[in-house]
């Protein structure tokens, strides 16, 4: 495979981690606001 190829590949597993890290960290911050 080519760099060219694998580029818009790398980036979108990476923004689909990094949604899904985002909406984790929300969620945890969420339940630790809730027990204060």
């Amino acid at each position: 495979e080519k760099p060219e190829a694998l580029i818009p590949a790398m980036i979108e597993s990476f923004l689909a981690s990094d949604a899904g890290f985002k909406r984790a960290r929300r969620a945890l911050h969420s339940n630790a606001s809730k027990e204060t």
